[in-house]
């Protein structure tokens, strides 16, 4: 059966909550799937457990118009980048904002990297509502969130911002549960299904990979194409080596199907690869049509320190870690001068140390260790 025989014959969004250590994004995640089971019907999620994410978790839930495969997102800006560069690929996503505590300065390069990961549908919950001083204080937080949004991109007047309390949903409390489907409305209406361009050539980025008794079992989203299971696909980047292999396996949200097309979440096997032998970041494509770059010009965008980023100038030359695609990579940089400081806007040329596939208007982001320099957009290919 193919992915859409399986189930999925409504319209499905990969969305995900993201925001600060603390501001609720767990609750948040839990009250949505948890109120839509209650409302409609479907699996009721675990009990939420306390403290800080470090990796995403996955949930589904339902509502009567769409399927939503959601993603909740670790609060850490550095964990963030990798996460929206790797596992966390997005059709839109939810801020995640706390009314107590207003917009901390680390939701700055979070918003920042979630534009450059080409996230454009975002919707706001401001949780925790129930324990704000005063409503003057909710208008404040709105206001500085809508200026923050329409700073980075986003049209900010439009932004729907919905108030409420997840956790006093997850307690059954009439009125939060009420602001959940509020919220979920928001998802239906707001978000607009992006176009699946499944007519094109195959691409997945792999997302994560493990060991199988046939091969080794690769999962992702498909960005561009459909898949049929026993089609052949390359294994291109990160390797000057091209591995090429049959797909004997494919599952979409953990059933088996025989086919799959731009916008579904995967999980294919490939026959007689030895999971030694690749790694996350590279992209699966048919075979013959990808090859891997090494040098690139880039548009870029600086972080400044009160944003998150640096505090010393960025010299010429210095070797940086870049999110490209679900890749992590190294990457030398060069500067149009001896150096550029937190808050430049500026073109720079990156040699990668490893080869990849690459295409104009692809966005990226790049760190110092667990720092974030700053976010850009590839403008031409070099080599």
């Amino acid at each position: 059966m193919s992915s859409q025989e399986s189930g999925q014959n409504r319209p499905h969004l990969n969305i995900g909550t993201f925001g600060h250590l603390g501001h609720g994004k767990t609750t948040l995640t839990a009250a949505l799937a948890a109120v839509a089971a209650r409302t409609w019907g479907g699996d009721t999620p675990d009990e939420v457990e306390a403290g800080p994410s470090t990796a995403v978790t996955r949930s589904r839930y339902a509502s009567p118009t769409r399927d939503y495969i959601h993603l909740d997102c670790p609060g850490d800006p550095a964990l963030l980048a990798v996460a929206f560069a790797g596992e966390a690929q997005m059709d839109g996503a939810i801020l995640a904002v706390s009314a107590t505590e207003g917009l901390a300065p680390e939701v700055w390069p979070q918003i920042l990297f979630a534009r450059q990961a080409g996230i454009t549908q975002l919707v706001v919950f401001l949780g925790l509502c129930d324990q704000a001083d005063s409503e003057e204080i909710l208008e404040l937080i709105e206001q500085e969130l809508r200026e923050l949004l329409a700073m980075y991109g986003f049209p900010g007047d439009d932004v729907p911002i919905i108030r409420g309390s997840a956790l006093r949903a997850l307690d059954r409390d009439p009125d939060a549960e009420q602001q959940i489907l509020e919220l979920i409305t928001f998802l239906d209406s707001y978000l607009t299904v992006p176009t699946r361009h499944s007519d094109q050539s195959f691409r997945l980025p792999v997302g994560s990979l493990a060991a199988h008794p046939d091969g080794t079992a690769f999962t992702g989203r498909i960005d561009q194409g459909a898949l049929t299971a026993g089609s052949d696909l390359d294994i291109v980047g990160l390797s000057d080596r091209v591995i090429t292999a049959p797909c004997t396996g494919l599952e979409v949200s953990g059933q088996a199907v025989e086919a799959a097309a731009a916008g579904d979440a995967v999980t294919l096997i490939l026959a007689g690869v030895d999971s030694a032998d690749v790694q996350t970041g590279q992209i699966l494509a048919d075979p013959g049509t990808l090859s891997a770059s090494t040098v690139f010009m880039a548009e870029t965008y600086l972080l400044q320190t009160g944003e998150g980023g640096r505090r010393d100038p960025l010299p010429t030359g210095y070797q940086a870690r870049f999110l490209i695609g679900t890749a992590q990579v190294t990457g030398t940089l060069d500067l149009p001068e001896d150096q550029a400081l937190p808050g430049d806007n500026l073109k720079m040329t990156v040699t990668l140390n490893q080869p990849l596939p690459l295409s104009e208007e692809q966005r990226l982001a790049f760190l110092d260790d667990t720092t974030p320099i700053g976010a850009g957009v590839i403008i031409q290919i070099l080599q």
